[in-house]
């Protein structure tokens, strides 16, 4: 896939996994920041990129039309924040798979913003070191682009000791997947008022390594996972209003 960018910004579409057995997701990625798609915009080019929209379109085919719509905004906050979690789990293999060689730190990186986000969705309480947890991952997902979606110059010794995916393609499903696990851990932070968005990105990140990846049936499991956080979600009684 080929992140493109336009100077209008887009309001991305519910995300509704039914379309004639065709399924099409726009992760509409606008910012007054650096392009959020790259992770390493240099100051040099802020001004260049301050008002870009990045799209990034998967479209996946599995099988028949019906579907539901997948919103982590249904949700209360931990169970959106949970389903982050499943998300960035379901694509942490495919993490593995593309950067076979990552180092160390990059793996764990990933890992421990998963993890912690997992935590705190068990205990329903955000855990200490989120903050760093979700940089560390975005510092993985942007080095995974290096050099071929990002060329810029490495130290001399760097490419040993900490080297990139082997080719493009792995290292847009390394960085996408990567991308999971820092929004995962960015919804565990956030206030429950706040979290809706992370999740989002969390799934849209997750659909993009999918996409990348070529591994279309992990949308049904994605979507089975909502469907199940949403039968175990409380209800609220009929006459409750707030």
């Amino acid at each position: 896939m080929t992140p493109t960018t336009s100077s209008t910004t887009a309001a991305a579409p519910a995300r509704t996994f039914a379309a004639a057995g065709w399924w099409t997701w726009y992760s509409a990625r606008s910012s007054i920041e650096p392009n959020p798609a790259l992770h390493l915009t240099p100051p040099a080019d802020l001004e260049r990129t301050a008002h870009l929209v990045v799209a990034v379109q998967v479209s996946c085919s599995f099988g028949d039309g019906g579907g539901i719509e997948v919103d982590p905004e249904r949700l209360p906050h931990w169970l959106r924040v949970a389903f982050a979690v499943r998300c960035a789990r379901r694509v942490q293999p495919l993490f593995a798979e593309a950067w076979p060689d990552a180092a160390p730190t990059r793996v764990a990186a990933v890992d421990r913003a998963i993890a912690l986000a997992e935590q705190s969705a068990a205990e329903r309480q955000a855990c200490g070191g989120l903050r760093a947890a979700y940089i560390d991952a975005l510092a993985a997902a942007g080095r995974a682009l290096i050099p071929y979606h990002y060329p810029v110059p490495l130290e001399p010794d760097e490419a040993e000791h900490d080297p990139g995916p082997a080719g493009p393609e792995a290292a847009l499903v390394a960085s996408f997947a990567a991308k999971v696990a820092e929004h995962a851990a960015k919804a565990a932070e956030a206030a429950a008022g706040e979290s809706a968005r992370p999740a989002r990105e969390a799934l849209g990140f997750a659909l993009d390594a999918i996409g990348a990846a070529g591994r279309p049936g992990l949308v049904k499991v994605l979507e089975a996972d909502f469907e199940a956080a949403v039968g175990s979600a409380p209800r609220r009684r009929w006459w409750r209003f707030w």
